[in-house]
């Protein structure tokens, strides 16, 4: 499946956070480094749904398990910096907040460590 395939899906998600529905990060797991990091790429590029938070991870040999920090969350910087182990993230660290994927303000513990 094209990336662009993939980005084109957002706009559901969009439409079905806007009308009411939950507002999780829409998780793409993808095969390889290279496809993240060219959905990343693709991501960056054209406006999608900016209520829409994205998150990817890798699977495969050594990257096998989802519950680690794996999760590199996709916005306008991290195209280039996406296979950078610092910048990923648990699951769990990304259940504790919305679709902003920012901290609460009275929150002074990080989602990325």
């Amino acid at each position: 499946m094209p990336v662009t395939r993939l980005v084109a899906k957002l706009e559901a998600y969009g439409r079905l956070q806007q009308s009411g529905g939950p507002s999780f990060p829409v998780i793409f797991w993808l095969p390889n480094r290279l496809r993240e990091k060219h959905l990343h790429e693709a991501l960056a590029m054209g406006p999608v749904h900016a209520d829409v938070a994205v998150v990817t991870g890798v699977h495969g040999p050594g990257r096998g398990d989802p519950t680690v920090a794996v999760w590199a969350i996709a916005d306008s910087s991290t195209s280039s910096d996406v296979a950078t182990p610092a910048s990923r993230v648990t699951l769990g660290a990304l259940s504790r907040w919305s679709t902003s994927l920012t901290l609460p303000a009275e929150s002074t513990e990080s989602p990325w460590q």
